[in-house]
């Protein structure tokens, strides 16, 4: 689903689910697999570098620079909007929050949301998907005024 609702920044979606994956970091298991089969060293075979590492690693940088200049709170709405997090099936399929369960669920414990969605009072639910979808909004905006630092440029 996403956050369709909202403006969608392709860098923190990127950031928040593809990144790893892109700077060729990936699980361990494999390795200790290896380790497992054919001896401790068998886990120290290093991965080639490529191109597309570089470039991942240079667009990582600039949005995790970016992500430092917001505040704490924003930094946590933006992961909680843009991670490919599952929710409780229940408040998924309520859809009383739509893309904002996570973003809600920084405040409210699972169990009190699905109170709050069982007892389905529309006001109140109304009330919490505005305040949701404001703090998402000001966190993107806090983040899209942000600049990645300027290089320093070295003089001799």
């Amino acid at each position: 689903m996403g956050v369709a609702l909202f403006r969608r920044i392709d860098d923190l979606t990127w950031y928040f689910n593809s990144a790893e994956s892109a700077l060729g970091l990936s699980s361990n298991y494999s390795a200790i697999l290896a380790m497992g089969f054919r001896g401790p060293s068998a886990g120290a075979d290093y991965e080639p570098i490529y191109d597309g590492m570089i470039d991942a690693a240079t667009r990582f940088r600039k949005v995790r620079a970016r992500l430092a200049r917001c505040s704490p709170r924003a930094h946590r709405i933006l992961r909680a909007a843009y991670s490919h997090t599952l929710a409780h099936p229940q408040l998924v399929a309520q859809g009383a929050l739509g893309d904002l369960v996570q973003v809600a669920l920084l405040d409210a414990t699972e169990r009190e949301l699905l109170r709050l969605v069982a007892r389905g009072v529309a006001a109140e639910l109304a009330d919490l998907r505005a305040r949701c979808r404001s703090a998402l909004q000001a966190a993107e905006r806090e983040f899209m005024e942000t600049t990645s630092p300027a290089r320093a440029e070295v003089s001799l």
